[in-house]
């Protein structure tokens, strides 16, 4: 069963009486509407086109011509344009939704009529002699010109880079235009050599014999010729200083920006460097280091020689408290504490006599650190078996800077 037709309460008006003398035939396809009209009897007519969403109907003209039976399809609409008055020649135009203008597709000055369209394809009459014959071609967003670019590296590089622009596409010959950095484009016909440090921004395009014009691409040559730049605190050369003694290595490249920092202490095999490099041993000592940047420069090594007199280790303490001292099996309880002197916490041990042993053992070589400041916060969760007076101490072992500890002994009965 067909449902009944409701008439139309919301109609938008594309032409009002007064706008145009005749209108021609509209055709539509998808959203988009298309029709001619003329101004006054003896006035040239005009194709309009429109979609849904458009302000205003968009004119499509030629110069001192009828331009009328527009056709359309998707976004494209065709039309033939004609002097007839004048005994002028008739030939088929083609405009796309982006196009700046209309598109000239014949230019045989011939008798060109009644194009239709339907997707990428164009059909005609054209004469030939006495008679007409149908003519077609195809016109594809893709018909545009398409310029390649080529010679760019993928990243950095360490010379001046020589780009080429072409362009290809069904209506040769084709002009190609090119920018540098945002300035005006210009006609492209040679090579062209980049040398400047840093990014250089390309913009380019090309139109062809139909002038159509492709969309402005941009593409980007990355140069770094200038190796990165090293520097160390901590020490100088010649000088004598206490150890253990801290060094530091920053480096900086205003071009591709530092990829690694190397260093090599006394002859030793190049390593990366981190966040801290420490001279602890006492003696003379030659440290070399460089950096290289992500366009592959490297740095000259820089040497530095410096004596450490002796090696001063720091008194450090810590801590250890139970939470609570007496519990109920199997309820596990915390041991806690603190690390003076600002030392990290690494290689703290936590030690345990158990019920009924004379013995003590490692519980355990991992505890939970806080951050270091004046001192390092530590917690070891721990899980009796049985019950009993459980008594705990906790031991640091030291490092680069710091010399052993022990804490006191703290106790926790178990019921």
């Amino acid at each position: 069963m067909i449902s009944p037709w409701t008439p139309a309460t919301s109609a938008v008006h594309l032409t009002h009486y007064g706008d145009a003398w005749s209108c021609g035939a509209p055709a539509v396809s998808g959203g988009r509407v298309t029709w001619s009209a003329g101004s006054d009897p003896s006035g040239y007519e005009d194709v309009y086109t429109w979609k849904s969403g458009d302000a205003t109907p968009t004119l499509l003209q030629t110069a001192g011509g009828d331009n009328e039976f527009p056709q359309v399809s998707g976004d494209r609409v065709v039309w033939q344009a004609s002097d007839w008055l004048h005994g002028g020649a008739s030939e088929i135009y083609t405009w796309e939704a982006g196009d700046p203008s209309p598109v000239q597709v014949t230019t045989d000055g011939g008798i060109n009529i009644d194009p239709v369209v339907s997707g990428e394809r164009l059909v005609w009459q054209s004469q030939s002699g006495a008679g007409y014959q149908m003519v077609t071609a195809v016109m594809p967003p893709s018909g545009r010109p398409v310029t390649t670019i080529s010679g760019i590296p993928s990243g950095w590089s360490q010379t001046p880079v020589t780009f080429s622009l072409a362009a290809g596409g069904s209506s040769a010959p084709f002009s190609t235009y090119y920018a540098l950095n945002g300035g005006a484009l210009g006609p492209y016909s040679v090579p062209v050599a980049v040398s400047a440090e840093g990014r250089t921004t390309i913009s380019y395009r090309s139109t062809d014999s139909l002038g159509q014009s492709e969309a402005t691409k941009t593409a980007t040559i990355m140069i770094d010729s200038i190796a990165p730049v090293t520097a160390l605190s901590g020490a100088s050369d010649g000088a004598s200083y206490t150890g253990p003694l801290h060094l530091s290595l920053s480096a900086q490249d205003a071009g591709s920006g530092v990829n690694a920092v190397q260093y090599s202490l006394d002859g030793a095999a190049a390593e990366a460097y981190g966040t801290d490099l420490i001279v602890g041993t006492a003696g003379s000592h030659t440290l070399e280091f460089w950096a290289l940047d992500n366009a592959g420069n490297s740095e000259a090594p820089q040497s530095v020689a410096f004596t450490v007199t002796q090696i001063v280790k720091q008194a450090c303490s810590i801590s250890i408290s139970a939470s609570p001292t007496s519990v109920r099996l199997p309820k596990p309880f915390v041991l806690s504490g603190t690390l003076s002197g600002g030392v990290n916490g690494n290689g703290c041990v936590v030690h345990v006599r158990k019920p009924g042993s004379s013995r003590w053992s490692y519980s355990s070589n991992r505890i939970a650190y806080g951050a270091s400041g004046t001192g390092a916060s530590w917690w070891y969760r721990y899980s009796p078996k049985a019950r009993g007076v459980y008594s705990f101490y906790v031991t640091f072992a030291g490092d680069t800077d710091h010399l052993a500890t022990q804490s006191n002994t703290v106790k926790v009965t178990v019921k």
